[in-house]
Parts: C-alpha cells; structure tokens; sequence
C-alpha cells in the first residue's frame, strides 16, 4: 500500500493511509480490496512508540455513471 502519513501530539501519534489487502477464496480464489486504515499509537517512557488502536474500512464505491 501506500505510505501512511503521521502525526504527533505530544506522547501520542496517529497515522493514515491506504493499504491493498488481499484474500484468498476457495471460491473465487484472491480477492485484493482497498482499505482505509487508522492507527494509534502511545510513547513509552522509554521513548518507544507502541501501537495502541487500528481500524480499517472499505473506502466508498466510486458513484454510478449518468445514464
């Protein structure tokens, strides 16, 4: 997927961005799709960053064309 982009606040970071997963179906076989992903992370006392949160969804279909 693409690189994420991060921002910081203080001891806490939230990174964005787009990734392509992919399946694999006895059915149809791979199965690549898009997700939009959101994760969070904390900074130790050590100074290390440890992810704490992610989530990802399916962006929006594109919209159907004018008849």
């Amino acid at each position: 997927g693409a690189p994420g982009e991060g921002t910081s606040y203080g001891n806490a970071g939230i990174l964005t961005g787009t990734a392509t997963v992919q399946v694999d179906s006895a059915t149809i076989g791979p199965a690549p799709f898009q997700i939009l992903y959101t994760d969070v992370y904390v900074k130790k006392a050590d100074g290390r960053w440890q992810p704490v949160a992610w989530q990802s969804t399916r962006p929006p279909a594109p919209p159907s064309p004018a008849p």
